[in-house]
């Protein structure tokens, strides 16, 4: 069940006419649909990492008191509910808030206005009816809007279309839509495949490739302490690792009718010369020298089902500058397709 009410004793009216009622809406089942799994990274009101939001705190704690615009007051870890539904209930807040509107009142907005708190997973309301009826209304359409079971299939090509590969010829047709190129494009043997299939809506993380570690920094020491002075023996490397090869994330959202839908793309390329240069300095040490070259695309696509779209050409970068040698920089075309899943 989405929500539960239990009204309790009824407080004075309101400005809007007719008595508080207070409400409690358990909103557990909502947490846990999909909106809200892969949502946390923003909007999360100011939360930061290893704090969290007060399992009782209310409406004028979470908006800072200046209407709706301020920062969240940060709980110690201990004192705080788990990060996630921290940011869950912060998020489903700010919903409700920002979608009632401004004729909704509330007490940390002025005098007089309704109040909303937050305890556990249940959002404690003392409102009007007319408020209650609004609030079971949009978590109602919340918790339908999430009730879709569609799967779908997403494809991801990734090829070089420099002018020396054998893709290049078939670019400008791709770049003006048309089907036959990127065809050719989709299914050149030099293409990397990346095939997924995910719930609609749903956020997918695509990770392929290695880590690589580095000696990037030496640091003096004697006698296993950081050294002072001149007389150093011995130096302790400092390590960094880094993860080369194919990163990202695809988010579906076929529309209603599915017939068409967008899709939120963030592709990553990272390489690094196979043979590691050192960077030699006094007393003949050495570090690595790290060169990684780095490719990114974040867009979204709009496009009908089981055709071939191309998301974008990016220039590949060499680890020698073009700039300094004057060689023609590598491109790297991504296409996608979707398709409903069986």
């Amino acid at each position: 069940m989405l929500f539960s009410n239990a009204a309790s004793a009824q407080a004075p009216a309101s400005p809007a006419g007719g008595p508080m009622v207070t409400t409690l809406y358990d909103v557990s089942d909502l947490l846990e649909r999909e909106m809200f799994i892969r949502e946390q990274e923003s909007g999360n009101m100011g939360m930061g990492m290893g704090m969290g939001m007060d399992a009782g705190m209310g409406m004028e704690d979470m908006m800072g008191g200046m209407g709706g615009g301020g920062m969240g007051r940060m709980m110690p870890a201990s004192q705080a509910l788990p990060s996630t539904d921290s940011h869950k209930m912060s998020r489903l807040v700010k919903i409700l808030v920002d979608h009632l509107g401004n004729e909704v009142q509330w007490a940390f907005r002025q005098q007089g206005g309704g109040n909303l708190s937050v305890l556990g997973r249940t959002l404690v309301v003392t409102h009007d009816a007319s408020t209650h009826k609004k609030i079971a209304s949009l978590l109602s359409a919340l918790n339908d809007a999430q009730n879709d079971s569609t799967m779908v299939s997403v494809e991801i090509r990734i090829l070089d279309v420099s002018s020396e590969a054998p893709a290049h010829a078939a670019l400008t047709g791709a770049q003006q839509g048309d089907a036959e190129s990127l065809s050719l494009l989709a299914d050149s043997k030099d293409a990397a495949h990346v095939s997924i299939r995910c719930a609609n809506h749903r956020g997918t993380e695509i990770a392929s490739g290695l880590k690589r570690s580095f000696v990037v920094n030496l640091t003096p020491v004697v006698g296993g302490e950081v050294a002072t002075s001149q007389g150093s023996i011995g130096y302790r490397p400092e390590v960094e690792s880094f993860l080369l090869g194919l990163f990202g994330a695809v988010r579906p959202d076929v529309s209603g009718d599915q017939k068409s839908a967008r899709l939120d793309m963030k592709i990553r390329l990272a390489s690094s010369p196979e043979e590691i240069k050192p960077s030699v300095f006094a007393d003949n040490l050495s570090i690595d020298r790290v060169d990684i070259g780095m490719t990114e695309l974040n867009t979204v696509v709009q496009s009908a089902p089981n055709q071939w779209t191309l998301a974008g050409v990016v220039a590949s970068v060499s680890p020698h500058s073009p700039i300094v040698s004057g060689e023609v920089l590598n491109h790297q075309a991504i296409l996608v397709r979707w398709t409903l899943a069986p």
